[in-house]
């Protein structure tokens, strides 16, 4: 996965360069304008401390790049709300939980088809991507599994539908009298509990 994957620096410059070559500059005030309008773009998070704190540092890092970035929180009525949540135009700030993978595949688009109730809210789709997630979800095999995650990794990286920011750790807290359990093997697991009928209490 090391290998495959595309990375990319920290660059505002590089902001700049790539806005300037779709036809913006900087204008006296710091933000890029392009035939005297200027670009615009809401930053959407979910209500809650954590979430707003961490919208409110993602938009004054947009802010010191040029870009005009205005901080929005979904209201109680939007969250309820999938369709609403799902067409809101933007950029949004969210936690993906246990579904790294399968959040990106195209038949997990919100759609009127499926109640707007998938997980790809960014709308992104990629038959590439989708192939690989298949022959993952199927493969039994460990080193198939790595080799298809390799694939996921590659695309994902080459065409950032989003961009991640760190990982929250998972903790799974247990007495020094119990042996045996190990840490979470996959990321698409949804328990930290493995090997359960190799645990042993120590005398």
């Amino acid at each position: 996965i090391e290998r495959v994957i595309t990375r990319y620096d920290y660059d505002p410059r590089k902001s700049q360069q790539l806005m300037e070559e779709a036809g913006f500059a900087k204008g006296a005030d710091g933000f890029f304008v392009r035939d005297g309008t200027r670009f615009q773009v809401g930053v959407w998070a979910s209500s809650g401390a954590k979430n707003e704190k961490e919208n409110a540092v993602i938009v004054g890092s947009l802010h010191k790049s040029g870009f005009d970035a205005t901080t929005h929180v979904f209201s109680a009525a939007q969250l309820a709300d999938a369709q609403a949540r799902a067409l809101i135009p933007g950029l949004g700030t969210r936690g993906i939980a246990t579904r790294p993978l399968s959040a990106n595949i195209s038949a997990a688009i919100p759609r009127a088809e499926n109640r707007w109730t998938g997980e790809n809210r960014g709308g992104w789709a990629n038959p590439l991507y989708d192939r690989a997630f298949e022959g993952f979800s199927r493969a039994l095999d460990r080193n198939e599994r790595i080799q298809h995650n390799a694939e996921l990794e590659q695309v994902y990286t080459q065409e950032l539908p989003s961009i991640p920011h760190w990982f929250s750790p998972s903790i799974t807290a247990y007495t020094s009298q119990l042996s045996g359990p190990v840490a979470r093997l996959t990321p698409d697991s949804t328990t930290a509990i493995h090997h359960i009928h190799e645990w042993e209490w120590r005398s």
